[in-house]
């Protein structure tokens, strides 16, 4: 009633402003210019179904005549104890909005209604049901241009914030959390060649929600993919084309308090360009360089003669500029992306700097080749390594043991000197630090995983001026990984220290 009052006092006071006005006025907002026009339909003509709302993206071009309603628009609310907000803005008349759960809204009957004097209009509800929430415009005036936009925040704690990388076809399990809250954050990395991403979860009890998005932690109206099952399950599937490399996130939200749910990512690769297509030989432990490889491609095929008796084969790509490279390695004929023995581009790595590696090989002709895993630029003057080990004896021995968590100190070194360490690491889905501290001088770290290090072949590479450095790799797999300190300068009283962090 406020509302038409002051349209009527508007009205009445303009037409005095006009034409002049007796006592008559004094009576002022008290004249009412009556109720809004009587409405002649439901829906515009025009309208044949419900249009779904997708969070946090605007409908436009909405118009109405006066007394007319809008096409009813809908949003499906999987998660209980939401905030839910419904803004029109833009265009012009004046448009009210109207809301209900679970049937149309209609002038007298509605959960939220905003009838103010333009066409920026909001409701909001707080704590909202699992279910459809139905949305109307009403001509109070005739509109046209208009937007209208709905979104939904979950209410109360944000839950566990930590992450974990997933490896592809790989479950992780043990997955809780209670209703209203989120789970902890799974991320995988997806590289260029492939198709389709998909995550899924499977057992467990209670109801948990799926939500996946590119490049950031999804929340309930930032996502790029939702699970469609919404009803007391843990059995839900997110699939979504890969429009670029790189990682993808993926987080469980708790329709109902949820535990014990399993989750596993996985993507699907396409064949990629072919590339190079010759073959040259590699020596054993001798590094080849120069390989190149156009976007989406592969590099040359290179070949390492594994004799009888070798107990592991590794090899490692490093270096190389205007792209990514991915290393891959097949016994007996070239890799492909769906097609090795080995791979170097898994789980958390994305640089150039790649090893993967076969205990117990098979002898005989192994092909290994470097992709491309970038969608534009091309991979120049990348190096390339295979080694084999016979009788159990590492080629390159390192010099001593490093322990996660303890320190040696007290190291010197003199100007292009190295010195070698081992360290058995036996968690994945971690970083292995290397950190240099305190002395004099300028010595630098390099990190590999199976085969020892060197200036041109590693994982990671610390790059200060002086002894402060750190050289961090992501775990992949178990076993032994070599680090090298090289005397940039001559360097003395230096401590290293390698540790395992999330």
């Amino acid at each position: 009633m406020k509302r038409l009052a002051w349209k009527a006092f508007a009205a009445a006071w303009l037409t005095c402003a006009l034409t002049g006005c007796g006592a008559e006025m004094e009576q002022g907002p008290e004249a009412e210019k009556g109720p809004p026009p009587e409405e002649q339909v439901q829906a515009l003509a025009s309208c044949t179904g419900n249009i779904a709302l997708t969070p946090n993206v605007a409908v436009t071009g909405i118009s109405a005549n006066a007394g007319e309603w809008s096409c009813t628009y809908t949003l499906y609310v999987a998660s209980a104890n939401s905030n839910l907000t419904f803004t029109t803005t833009g265009g012009s008349g004046d448009a009210d909005l109207y809301v209900k759960y679970g049937a149309e809204p209609t002038s007298g009957v509605n959960d939220c209604v905003s009838n103010g004097g333009s066409n920026a209009e909001s409701c909001s509800i707080t704590g909202s049901q699992v279910g459809t929430y139905y949305v109307k415009v009403y001509g109070y005036a005739a509109f046209s241009g208009l937007s209208l936009k709905a979104t939904s925040t979950p209410s109360g704690p944000t839950g566990c914030t930590s992450s974990t990388t997933l490896t592809k076809d790989v479950p992780l399990s043990g997955i809780s959390a209670d209703a209203g809250n989120w789970s902890c954050i799974y991320k995988l990395y997806v590289p260029t060649g492939a198709t389709t991403v998909t995550f899924n979860t499977t057992g467990g009890s209670g109801n948990a929600d799926l939500f996946v998005r590119r490049e950031g932690s999804p929340t309930e109206t930032v996502y790029d993919c939702k699970s469609a099952s919404y009803y007391g399950t843990n059995q839900e599937t997110c699939s979504l084309p890969v429009s670029s490399s790189g990682i993808y996130w993926a987080r469980l939200y708790g329709t109902g308090s949820f535990s014990n749910a399993s989750i596993t990512g996985t993507y699907t690769l396409s064949g990629g360009q072919p590339g190079c297509t010759t073959t040259s030989p590699l020596g054993n432990n001798t590094p080849t360089y120069g390989l190149s490889a156009p976007p989406g491609g592969f590099s040359c095929d290179y070949t390492l003669e594994v004799p009888t008796g070798a107990t592991k084969v590794t090899f490692s790509t490093s270096g190389g500029s205007g792209a990514t490279a991915h290393l891959y390695a097949k016994r007996g004929s070239a890799p492909t992306l769906s097609s090795y023995d080995c791979v170097g581009a898994s789980g958390g790595a994305v640089n150039n700097n790649q090893t993967c590696y076969v205990d117990n090989p098979t002898a005989g002709t192994w092909h290994v080749r470097v992709y491309n895993a970038s969608s534009s630029g091309t991979l120049a003057n990348a190096s390339l390594r295979g080694v084999y080990v016979t009788g159990g004896t590492n080629p390159n021995p390192p010099t001593g043991v490093l322990t996660l968590g303890q320190t040696v100190t007290g190291l010197s070194g003199a100007q292009g000197s190295v010195r070698y360490w081992s360290i058995n690491v036996t968690d994945t889905s971690k970083f292995l630090t290397v950190r240099t501290s305190g002395g004099t001088g300028d010595a630098d770290v390099y990190v590999k995983e199976a085969i020892r290090p060197d200036t041109t072949s590693y994982d990671c590479k610390s790059g200060n001026g002086g002894t402060t450095e750190t050289c961090q790799t992501y775990v992949l797999r178990t076993g032994t990984y070599y680090v090298m300190m090289h005397g940039y300068a001559a360097y003395s009283g230096v401590s290293i220290t390698a540790t395992l962090e999330n």
